[in-house]
């Protein structure tokens, strides 16, 4: 509806400055549609700077992720890589499905699309959690009121994304997060192990308290990578 405006004070600007033949009426009617045009303009360039008519909505989702490493493991494995110069912003490698055979790679930028890919970060943090999970804050544009989406709506700005955050929250004791170097140094280290049977107090262990074996596991594993995380 802006641009309409816009289109129509225009016109009459240029009618009321160049048909009108009184000049009291000339100038009265002409100074009137020269401000509306010049309010109109004003109006538009106010909404594309300061994105007037429009507020953020947040939708925060949380979805249970599983480990990219094998499944009989004690332990969770997430898989990441930086993208580019930007720490907080990495590819993850996990499963999606407990059910999945193999792990899937997630948040690869399209490239197609760079303006949405700008828009989307993801990363992974260790809390005091006790299942992993993925962790999305989407942002969108959503218009204040009807009169908002009528005047401004000719863009398809309403519904449009403004962010898109993902975090993947980690047990700090039983999930590992490895660079794809130190997943296959870490496959070297369990192909070594593999080969020496296991005590009978870790066996003991891994049956009566799980979660304190795969505590062991990681914080042994921690130390042989040389990790900080």
């Amino acid at each position: 509806m802006i641009i309409a405006l816009i289109a129509t004070t225009t016109i009459l600007t240029f009618l009321t400055w160049t048909l009108i033949k009184s000049p009291v009426w000339r100038t009265i009617w002409g100074i009137l549609s020269l401000l509306a045009f010049v309010g109109s303009v004003y109006i538009l360039t106010d909404h594309f700077i300061n994105h007037t008519g429009l507020t953020v909505k947040s939708e925060v989702t949380r979805q249970p992720i599983y480990t990219a490493g094998e499944t009989s493991l004690p332990y969770g494995i997430l898989i990441y890589e930086p993208l580019g110069t930007k720490s907080d912003n990495k590819v993850l490698v996990y499963r999606s499905d407990k059910e999945a055979k193999k792990a899937s790679t997630h948040f690869v930028p399209n490239m197609k699309k760079p303006i949405q890919a700008i828009k989307k970060t993801s990363n992974y943090t260790f809390s005091d959690v006790t299942k992993a999970t993925l962790v999305t804050d989407t942002k969108r544009y959503a218009w204040h009121s009807k009169l908002d989406e009528i005047l401004y709506g000719f863009a398809g700005e309403g519904g449009s994304l403004v962010s898109q955050k993902s975090t993947v929250e980690l047990p700090e004791k039983t999930w590992l997060a490895l660079t794809a170097k130190q997943a296959q140094q870490l496959a070297q280290i369990a192909k070594t192990q593999s080969q020496s049977a296991a005590s009978p107090e870790e066996e003991e262990m891994a049956k009566s308290d799980p979660q304190a074996y795969a505590e062991l596991q990681v914080a042994a594993i921690k130390k042989m990578l040389h990790l900080t995380n």
